[in-house]
């Protein structure tokens, strides 16, 4: 397959990605490509095309919640405690509906907002159908407050070498700044470790983080503020996570504009948050860019930008996840699985996998689930 007449984000000439295989065989510019009888080629018009984006945090399970809870909060415990004693009804209702059903939702939250890989953090659970990756090679630690015995797990002599994550420094007051300070000093093993949230984290303590993953809209949320980034970042690596909608929003471009709002990051920042610098934390090494050799795992939006664009494509491996019905007529896609339309945020969209029976499937445990999407 080749994906013809493509801007290349941050690149001024158009070019061709030969794809074989599920991975990038080779860019040239437009035109230049070889013989190309026997391969079908999509010409896209000049859509901009990123590196499929990887989401680096998530509980793929609680996407099915609203946010809950009003902030701002001193702490996440203060928040947990608020919604338990506030929400007991719902989240009852939620926790109800099978894990796989609700791991499946989470799934389709991310490919609908372009994320090819997501970074699951929490207990690990199988959804029936994972289109996106789900990168699973994490030990998932919750927080000091919340997890039992939490450095006799960071400190086990055997334990595989993977990074931990753990959030920390989760809230403003001084329970939240103290966090990362008790972590580093537990870390008697030196383990890798990756802070989530971070946001009373002092500049130097992020030297004892592997990398910081900055969710600014649920920060913004529960806390009314967030990490300093642009202070953290001269210490470790800073990458893009979404949260679960308990507390943000469920699309990417609210993500983006709450983390352009607080004046820390550039666009370009963000992009390379989502693509290139996770792929260098979390060890992908053919994902995060548009080079030969990689993953075909590619966006494609009609804009320079994710913010203002219309995502138009998804592609995972070279197949087709998602895309914008004026595309239908150009693309080859794989005959044996289904797709359903949509209309997402007014637009016409086809999307792998047979959403209407899992949308019917959800309503029957919980009828008033807020469905960000129309079946058509």
């Amino acid at each position: 397959m080749i994906l013809r007449n493509l801007q290349l984000y941050g690149e001024r000439e158009r070019k061709d990605l030969l794809i074989q295989d599920g991975s990038i065989a080779s860019i040239s510019p437009t035109g230049s490509t070889g013989n190309t009888t026997n391969t079908i080629v999509i010409d896209t018009g000049g859509l901009t095309a990123f590196p499929g984006f990887i989401n680096s945090h998530d509980h793929l399970d609680f996407n099915l919640y609203p946010q809950l809870g009003k902030g701002p909060y001193p702490n996440y415990t203060a928040w947990g405690n608020d919604i338990h004693l506030h929400h007991r009804a719902l989240i009852d209702t939620i926790q109800q509906i099978p894990v796989a059903l609700r791991t499946q939702w989470g799934i389709y939250k991310n490919l609908l907002n372009g994320c090819t890989t997501v970074v699951e953090h929490g207990k690990e659970h199988k959804a029936p159908e994972e289109w996106v990756y789900v990168h699973r090679e994490t030990h998932s630690l919750h927080s000091v407050a919340f997890e039992k015995k939490w450095k006799q797990k960071l400190n086990h002599p055997f334990s595989r070498k993977k990074p931990y994550v753990i959030h920390a420094g989760e809230g403003t007051d001084q329970l939240a700044k103290e966090e990362a300070g008790k972590i580093i000093r537990a870390n008697y093993l030196r383990k890798k470790i990756v802070a989530v949230h971070a946001v009373s984290m002092k500049p130097e303590e992020a030297r004892g983080f592997k990398g910081i993953i900055w969710c600014p809209s649920s920060n913004d949320f529960m806390f009314g503020t967030t990490a300093a980034i642009h202070q953290l970042k001269q210490y470790t690596r800073i990458v893009l996570g979404t949260d679960s909608t308990l507390t943000a929003a469920w699309s990417l471009k609210s993500h983006l504009h709450s983390a352009l709002k607080t004046g820390l990051a550039t666009m370009p920042e963000l992009i390379c948050m989502l693509t290139s610098e996770p792929a260098a934390l979390w060890d992908m090494k053919q994902k995060g860019s548009i080079t030969p050799g990689f993953d075909a795992d590619i966006c494609l939006y009609a804009g320079d930008n994710p913010l203002e664009g219309q995502l138009m494509l998804v592609m995972r491996q070279g197949r087709v996840l998602l895309y914008h019905e004026s595309l239908q007529s150009v693309l080859p896609l794989d005959q044996h699985i289904p797709y359903s339309r949509i209309r997402y945020n007014g637009e016409p969209i086809t999307v792998v996998g047979r959403l209407p029976q899992f949308v019917k499937e959800i309503q029957q445990y919980y009828p008033s689930a807020t469905i960000p999407f129309e079946l058509i």
